[in-house]
């Protein structure tokens, strides 16, 4: 785990919310390995793990104005990579199980 300073983590953020792209750069770069580890444990699949991953800070960004400053980041940036993976998930199994199911006459 990447050990985090608060303080300048607090100002990527609100740098970011002011759309500095270099600062969204840090916050990457600081938890991509939580998200991605997350992603790869829920998906089990490099590929599908790494496109969640992208796709979760893509969500984040453009979210900053919806995250609340007094919980930590990495929480609620793992619970968008945890909501985006059960979709995924969710999506696998409707295809599953629409494979199996008899076609309509």
């Amino acid at each position: 785990m990447v050990s985090v300073d608060i303080e300048a983590e607090r100002k990527w953020i609100q740098q970011a919310r002011s759309g500095d792209e270099d600062a969204f750069g840090e916050l990457v770069r600081t938890h991509q390995n939580a998200v991605y580890n997350l992603a790869y444990r829920m998906l089990s699949n490099r590929t599908e793990a790494e496109d969640a991953a992208q796709e979760t800070f893509l969500r984040a960004y453009a979210n900053l104005d919806r995250y609340d400053p007094e919980r930590p980041f990495r929480t609620w940036l793992l619970s968008i990579t945890s909501n985006y993976c059960i979709d995924r998930l969710r999506r696998r199994r409707l295809t599953w199980l629409s494979l199996d199911e008899p076609l309509p006459p």
